[in-house]
C-alpha cells in the first residue's frame, strides 16, 4: 500500500520537532500542498508555532488540542508506518507532487479553451501557468556562512557589478549589481525613456546582450533611437527619413558589427552605396552575433508573465552576457486593477523578484506626480535598491537619488546630445547663466 506523502511529511515533523531539518522543512510547507484530509493537522501545528515560537510534537498536540475528532486524526498519524527516509526527500516529493497535480488542473482548463485562442494568447496562457507554478511553490532561499564569502573576490565582481554607462561617478562611486532593481523617475519629457535607451546601447557597446520591453512607445522608435546613438546620425533625420550619403555611410558602419563576417557585403555597398540592398543582404544573408545582440519586446498589454516568459528564454540563450533587462515602463504593466496603490506595489516587488531569479539588473521608468511622488502608489519605492528622479535640462540630464538601500544619497548630472539623443558619461558642469532647457516641443521624444 502506498503511503500518503503529505501525511509522511507531517508525522516525520512531528516525530522530531527539534531537529534543524525539521525547521528547514516547515519553512518549505505550505498548507497548500496537503489533501483535505491533512489540512487541519497542517492548521494545528501552524497554530501552536505561531503560539508559542516552536514546533510541537505529538504529545504537545495531544495536550493542546481541545477537539477530538481532531485529536483523533493525529493518533491515527502517529501509528504511521512511516520508511527511513530524509526529511528533505520526503518534503522534495510533496513539493512535486503538488506541482504535478497543479500543473495537469491548469493544463485541463487550458486545452478545454485552446481552440478559442489565438497564437500569442496561447503562449500567454502557458507563461500564465509557468507564473502560477512559481508563485505557489516558491522555497527557495540562499544560506551563506562566513566561510562560503570573501570581501574581495575579482570574478564575482566581475560578473554582477553592471555599469549603466550613463554617468562615471554613479557607476565608479554608487554602482549597480544583478539582482538589483533600478527605478527612473521623472514627468513627462524628463529623459526617462532617454535614459533607458541609452543603458540599453551602453549594454551592446560593452559587448552584453540586453532586452528591452516597451509598452507604450512602438519598436521602430526604439530602433530609430538606438541606430542615432550608435551611429551619431541626427534622430529627426532618422524618423524623418531624410538622410544623406553620409549618415547612410555612418548607418551602414553600425549596421554591419551587428552581424557576423559582413565584410563582403560591406565592400559591396562601398561600391554601390546602395543602403537598402546593403540592409536586406545582412538580413537575409548574415546572422546576428550570438552573445551581442538587442533585443526589443513590443507589447502593448505587456504582463508579469510575458516578462517571465521571455527573460527566461533570453537569459537560457544569453547567459551572463545578459546582465541587464529594461521594462519601459513598470506604471503600465498589466494587472487586474492598474490604478490601485496596493497592485502597484506588487508590480515593482515582482520585478525585484525577476532580478535575482535571473541574476540581472532590472531596470524601469515610472512616473511621478507633480509633488515629485511616484504616481498612484508611494509604496512602488519599497522595493527597488535603487531609485532616482530624472529632470532634463538644455543640455544635460539631472539624475537625483529619491532611494537607495545601501549606498549615499546622490546628485548627479550627465551632458547630452539631443540631436543623437546619446549622453555623455562625464559629469556636467553646471552653467549658472546656461542652465534651464529652452525647447520643450519635442517631449514626445523622452
Amino acid at each position: 500500500m502506498s503511503i500518503n506523502i503529505g501525511g509522511l511529511v507531517l508525522f516525520k515533523l512531528l516525530s522530531d520537532p527539534n531537529n534543524t531539518q525539521t525547521l528547514e522543512a516547515w519553512s518549505k510547507i505550505k498548507l497548500s500542498f496537503f489533501g483535505a484530509e491533512y489540512i487541519a493537522i497542517y492548521s494545528a501545528i501552524d497554530n501552536f508555532y505561531i503560539k508559542f515560537g516552536s514546533l510541537p510534537s505529538f504529545s504537545d498536540l495531544d495536550i493542546s488540542l481541545r477537539e477530538s475528532l481532531l485529536k483523533n486524526n493525529i493518533k491515527a498519524l502517529q501509528t504511521l508506518n512511516a520508511p527511513d527516509v530524509s526529511m528533505e526527500l520526503v518534503v522534495d516529493a510533496l513539493i512535486n507532487e503538488y506541482t504535478q497535480t497543479e500543473t495537469l488542473k491548469q493544463i485541463d482548463i487550458f486545452v478545454d479553451n485552446v481552440t478559442l485562442l489565438d497564437t500569442e494568447e496561447i503562449k500567454q496562457e502557458l507563461a500564465n501557468i509557468s507564473l502560477l507554478l512559481e508563485e505557489r511553490t516558491h522555497t527557495s532561499e540562499k544560506i551563506c556562512l562566513m566561510n562560503d564569502i570573501t570581501i574581495i573576490d575579482d570574478a564575482e565582481i566581475e560578473t554582477t557589478l553592471v555599469s549603466l554607462g550613463i554617468n562615471n561617478t554613479f557607476d565608479s562611486e554608487f554602482r549597480c549589481y544583478t539582482s538589483e532593481l533600478i527605478l527612473l523617475g521623472g514627468k513627462r519629457g524628463s529623459g526617462k525613456s532617454i535614459v533607458s535607451n541609452n543603458v540599453f546601447v551602453n549594454q551592446y557597446e560593452q559587448g552584453n546582450s540586453c532586452v528591452y520591453f516597451s509598452i507604450e512607445m512602438p519598436k521602430r522608435d526604439i530602433f530609430n533611437r538606438t541606430m542615432s546613438m550608435l551611429s551619431g546620425v541626427n534622430f529627426t533625420k532618422i524618423r524623418n527619413n531624410d538622410l544623406d550619403q553620409y549618415d547612410y555611410d555612418s548607418l551602414a558602419i553600425a549596421r554591419k558589427e551587428m552581424f557576423i563576417d559582413t565584410d563582403d557585403i560591406y565592400n559591396k555597398y562601398l561600391e554601390d552605396k546602395n543602403y537598402r540592398q546593403f540592409e536586406k543582404d545582412l538580413i537575409s544573408k548574415k546572422i546576428l552575433k550570438p552573445d551581442n545582440q538587442l533585443v526589443i519586446i513590443d507589447n502593448q498589454r505587456l504582463t508579469l508573465a510575458d516578462i517571465d516568459l521571455n527573460v527566461q528564454k533570453f537569459k537560457n540563450q544569453f547567459k551572463d552576457k545578459l546582465k541587464l533587462v529594461i521594462v519601459d515602463y513598470v506604471n503600465q504593466i498589466e494587472i487586474n486593477d492598474i490604478y490601485n496603490w496596493q497592485q502597484q506595489i506588487i508590480l515593482a516587488k515582482q520585478l525585484k523578484v525577476f532580478a535575482r531569479k535571473y541574476d540581472v539588473v532590472m531596470l524601469s521608468p515610472y512616473q511621478i506626480d507633480a509633488t515629485g511622488e511616484a504616481r498612484f502608489s508611494k509604496g512602488l519605492l519599497d522595493a527597488p535598491d535603487i531609485a532616482m528622479i530624472l529632470k532634463a535640462e538644455k543640455d544635460h540630464i539631472k539624475l537625483v537619488s529619491s532611494k537607495t538601500r545601501s549606498t549615499s544619497v546622490f546628485e548627479l548630472a550627465s551632458p547630452i546630445d539631443w540631436s543623437i539623443l546619446r549622453m555623455d558619461p562625464r559629469d556636467y558642469i553646471e552653467d549658472d547663466n546656461n542652465n534651464e532647457k529652452e525647447d520643450t516641443s519635442n517631449e514626445d521624444v523622452f
